[in-house]
This record gives structure tokens, sequence and C-alpha cells, in this order.
């Protein structure tokens, strides 16, 4: 028998190697996530950029009363440690009402009761709304998994950024239903709501408050003229939108390109709805998918953008230890940004390891 398994022995090697040698076929699209990340498909990251006193990278920014969504496997812990006591697991603790635990896990909603704090490389929150309240943490963007929570509409909370170059004097369209306040703030009194096919006027702004942009504006609701304040958007979302934009039936209704990026300019993958992003072989959902990008991917644009299927496309060159060019969407103002700017002077390290 010994001797026999020692003939077999390079046969299986050999067919070993050339398993591994088969190339990687490219998934669709619309194919659901997470799915397995075959050999090759995937690159991960060799430079990232922590902070330098902290070893952790810039926290979410959650303020307690925002609602997280937690991946399934993830464990809550009695300290904001890696070395605290597991008290819940949102896979193996996550139950049905009749106790059973569910086959086919989804995320776990939470909500934020303090933090972040970082320890061990990882920032932490302290959360309620699971079957046992504790901490969990946010992952890391160069871990394998990338982050193991989302928090929808956050990204952009502390920044005053304008997807379209409006001006005073303007008339725009709106994308939904959107008061108009007596003062730049949600808090402010609202004297009316202005249906979305209602053109408003701008006359004055705009004001930057809570990291929204708002602007004066004027609009006739019911045979009745309203002035007033207006946000621009809110949660990645627009509100408003220029009459000129180009057709959604051709394919080339697209937002100006997002401001912060250009060609030769280094970024990286930025994502928290844990879905890695696609890079194909030319712009377009229909072209070939060279590879699924992970979240903190490093990349230099090299090119673009263009306007195909309604998003803008650049085309980067992937620092990894597998490096290629390919052509990557940016996002959309309705369904937020994947591609963000780096400084890749300010800091250098090696990943560490991902643990849950």
């Amino acid at each position: 028998m010994h001797k026999t398994m020692t003939k077999l022995r390079p046969i299986f090697v050999l067919l070993m190697l050339v398993l591994l040698a088969l190339p990687v076929i490219a998934q669709d699209e619309d194919d659901d996530y997470p799915r397995p990340i075959a050999p090759g498909e995937t690159i991960l990251p060799v430079e990232e950029l922590p902070d330098a006193a902290t070893g952790c990278f810039p926290a979410f920014p959650l303020v307690p009363g925002d609602v997280i969504y937690i991946e399934p496997g993830v464990n809550i812990r009695n300290m904001p440690s890696q070395s605290g006591a597991i008290v819940w697991n949102t896979m193996i603790d996550n139950r049905d009402e009749r106790g059973n635990v569910i086959d086919d896990p989804f995320n776990v909603d939470a909500v934020i009761v303090d933090g972040p704090i970082c320890n061990q490389g990882l920032n932490w929150w302290k959360i309620t709304g699971t079957g046992n309240p504790g901490w969990v943490a946010e992952g890391r963007r160069d871990y394998e998994g990338g982050y193991w929570i989302s928090a929808p509409g956050t990204e952009n909370r502390n920044a005053c950024t304008s997807t379209y170059p409006f001006e005073v004097g303007e008339t725009v369209d709106l994308l939904y239903n959107v008061r108009i306040h007596d003062a730049p703030t949600t808090s402010a009194l609202t004297k009316t709501v202005v249906p979305f096919e209602n053109p408003v006027l701008i006359l004055q702004g705009p004001q930057c408050v809570d990291g929204v942009r708002w602007w004066y504006v004027r609009a006739e609701v019911a045979g009745i003229v309203y002035d007033g304040w207006m946000a621009e958007g809110g949660n990645e979302v627009a509100l408003m939108v220029p009459q000129d934009l180009p057709s959604l039936e051709d394919g080339t209704l697209c937002a100006p390109p997002y401001g912060i990026l250009s060609i030769g300019m280094r970024g990286y993958v930025n994502y928290t709805d844990s879905t890695p992003k696609s890079l194909r072989a030319m712009p377009g959902t229909d072209q070939t998918l060279l590879f699924t990008l992970v979240d903190g991917v490093p990349f230099i644009i090299e090119g673009g953008p263009v306007c195909v299927e309604n998003m803008n496309w650049w085309q980067i060159r992937v620092l990894a230890s597998t490096e290629v060019v390919g052509w990557m969407s940016e996002g959309s103002p309705g369904v937020g940004y994947w591609m963000a700017r780096v400084n890749p002077d300010e800091f250098r390290f090696s990943n560490p390891p991902g643990a849950r």
C-alpha cells in the first residue's frame, strides 16, 4: 500500500499544478456578493495609509443613534479588543423566532451607542440592538474581507462638496420632493415641500452647514411662490440637478466627474456597501471583467473620464502584487462614490493580518 501511494504522489502533484494553472473565469456584474475569491481574481493591496500614531484608518463618521449593518460571522465583544470575551456572533447567535440558527444569514442591524476607540489597529464601536450589546470592530480596508460593517450615507457627512456646478440665477430640476426651509438647516421651519416635477430658481448661495450645501431658491407650489433654503443633496443622493443633463436613454446621463479625481492622481477603492468593484477591459458593465477590487486597493488614474451607461469611467493602473490596467466606474451621486484620493507620501506600512 505504501509503495502504491509513493507511485501516485507525483501524479497527484502534477494534477494539482495543472488545476492551479487553469484560467480564472470572470463572473458577471450581477452575481451576488459575497462570493468565493478565485485564485488570481481579487487583487489585494500592498500599501495602505493608516494613522502613523494609532495604526488605525480613519473611523467611519458615525454618531450615537446611527444604524449600522454588520456582516454575518462577526463577533460582538464585551470590550473594544480582540481579546475581549465574545458575547454574541452575528451568524452563530443570529436566530429566528423559533430559536433556530438562520440558515441563510443576512446583515444584522445595530445602533451606535459610543465610540470609536482605536485598539490593535481596529476602530471599535459600542452597539446595541444585537442579541447582546457590546463592541464591534469596523474591520480594515486592507484585510481580505475589507470592512465588516456598513453605514450607508455617512461617508460625506462632514464634507461639503458639490456634484454639479450650480450658479446663482440658474433654474434646476429636482429628483425628489424637496423641502424649503426658512434657514439653511434641516432643523429649521419647513415652508413647503416642492414636488419633484417643479423647477426651482437659485437666488443665492451656497452655504455649507453641517456638511451640506444649501441654496436660497424660489419655487411655485399650487400657485404660491416660496423663497427659502433647499439642500443640494443628502446622504450621497443628489436632490437638485441641472436642466441640461444628457439623455438617460442614450446612456449618457452622467453627472460631472467626481471633483476629487483627475488623471495622474493616486487613489484607492473606497466603498461601504460590502460589494467589491469591477475592473473591466473597457468602459461598460458588459465589457470583459478583469478583476474584482476589494476595499482599499490602491491605483493611479491614467485616463478618462468616459461617460458610458450613465456612469463616469476612469482608466486606472492598479498598484498591487499583480499590476494591471483597466476601467472602473467612479459611482454616482445616487449610489455614492467608491474612488477616493490619497496622499502617497504621507504614510507607508506593511499589511497586518486580518482577524474578526
